[in-house]
């Protein structure tokens, strides 16, 4: 309606539970509240893990994630959809056609797709007979973050060892029908984390991203915390690059901050960082 283009716009996190709060809907929200971003949320699934593993991952009903989609765009301006875990099959078809539908009534809005097809403590998230159903969904986005593990399981390729990989690979991507990918290389050999952007869009150009390793530890939830970043930058009025640059800062800072305490026995949580705290 165009009575909500005049609320405050918010970021929609469509992602599931991660009850040690490292990941997932609760990463997504924390660091949109840490952006000054107002961040509503689609649970998908909910998950029984901490920093060590995941012992139990239930699916909700698509019936359930329809009412909370409809229930959060009838009252809110949502200007950025961050999409993560999925959960099912069943949900995965229904977003697909949802947010295609949403997309052409308000061509604005942009969707960032990160879903994790394994997690971080070894489970996976999404079952090979599920990548298909899934192009649909990427044809939606308007950003996509897979790691390198993420790009090449979704080409069906050994994952990139080089930057010209990368580059390649996220041409065939966006050939496939990505409309922009960021490949997420900090798991290749070297002392920088470098990622790489394509846009179909042929005026921006290619560009990587490139910080510092770190020996971090603590690093569970970099994926949901760094693709919720872009959609809270969007929202604040940045550009697809400058929201991608901002948030590599940012989840660096956190990054480094994050070494000063232990949450957990395993890969820690990342510390939020408040708005104050983070100058761009």
């Amino acid at each position: 309606m165009d009575s909500l283009k005049n609320l405050q716009p918010v970021v929609m996190t469509i992602a599931g539970s991660d009850s040690g709060a490292g990941a997932g809907i609760q990463a997504d929200i924390k660091t949109c509240a840490a952006l000054g971003v107002y961040c509503t949320s689609v649970l998908t699934a909910i998950t029984a893990q901490n920093t060590r593993r995941i012992t139990a991952l239930e699916s909700l009903p698509t019936k359930i994630v329809a009412q909370q989609f409809e229930a959060v765009i009838e009252d809110f301006n949502v200007a950025a959809i961050k999409v993560g875990m999925i959960g099912s099959a069943e949900n995965l078809h229904y977003l697909a056609a949802r947010l295609l539908d949403y997309k052409r009534t308000n061509p604005r809005v942009y969707i960032v797709l990160d879903t994790p097809l394994r997690a971080s403590v070894g489970f996976s998230l999404f079952d090979d007979e599920n990548l298909a159903p899934l192009w649909k969904m990427i044809g939606v986005a308007d950003l996509i973050t897979p790691n390198l593990s993420e790009a090449g399981r979704l080409l069906g390729c050994q994952d990139a060892r080089s930057n010209a990989n990368m580059e390649l690979q996220a041409l065939e991507l966006i050939k496939r029908g990505a409309r922009a990918v960021l490949i997420k290389g900090g798991h290749l050999i070297g002392a920088e984390a470098s990622d790489y952007y394509l846009s179909v869009d042929a005026a921006i150009k290619p560009m990587w991203f490139s910080s510092g390793k770190l020996a971090a530890k603590n690093n569970h939830g970099t994926g949901c915390t760094l693709a919720s970043a872009i959609a809270a930058h969007i929202v604040l009025g940045y550009s697809a690059p400058e929201a991608i640059a901002s948030s590599k800062r940012y989840l660096y800072l956190l990054l480094q901050q994050s070494q000063h305490r232990q949450y957990g026995l395993g890969a820690g949580p990342l510390e939020c960082l408040n708005q104050s705290r983070f100058t761009d």
